[in-house]
């Protein structure tokens, strides 16, 4: 059984440990974005618990909904305070990883289901949204199942650790109920 609680400052070596084995080294963020999500918005930003090991996290931020963004508010290691808004509608997903010594389990998309349903209770969130890079094949299946339709893509946002680049797919759920 998992626990979704939020983080806090004494949980980010762990953080950085499962961020570094679930993402390519270009897409690392430093422990100081970790800091300020979890600073600005601790309800928005979870840890994923299994009994008393953190196995993951997800991070969020809470948008005013507009139809289409600019690119750069998907930029990796932005700072939450240029678009959070504590009464924003549309939830955006920044981070989700489970450690690798955990995944291919269903915890990634039990935890992803039980983040959506809390976020919508507590929030009342109209809409979500999130950028997924095109090579992660497990992630976007996870969010097509959850109702995530392709809306745009970032050219060459990602770069896997040999080089090669591929795009970035933003995804938005425009149906919150369960």
């Amino acid at each position: 059984m998992i626990r979704l609680i939020p983080l806090e400052n004494k949980d980010l070596d762990r953080i950085m440990e499962i961020e570094k084995k679930s993402f390519s080294s270009s897409t690392w963020e430093e422990k100081e974005v970790y800091e300020k999500r979890i600073r600005t918005f601790s309800q928005g930003n979870l840890g994923i618990w299994q009994e008393d090991k953190l196995i993951g996290f997800i991070c969020s931020e809470l948008w005013n909904f507009e139809e289409k963004y600019e690119a750069k508010r998907f930029m990796l290691s932005h700072n939450i305070e240029d678009y959070h808004n504590d009464y924003g509608k549309e939830l955006y997903v920044s981070s989700f990883a489970i450690d690798k010594d955990f995944s291919s389990k269903g915890l990634g998309k039990l935890s992803f289901e039980k983040f959506l349903m809390e976020m919508q209770e507590k929030f009342k969130i109209k809409s979500s949204i999130l950028l997924v890079s095109d090579e992660w094949i497990g992630a976007k299946s996870i969010y097509l199942k959850k109702g995530y339709n392709k809306m745009d893509y970032i050219s060459d946002f990602f770069i896997n650790d040999i080089g090669h680049k591929f795009h970035g797919i933003i995804m938005r759920k425009s149906d919150m109920l369960y």
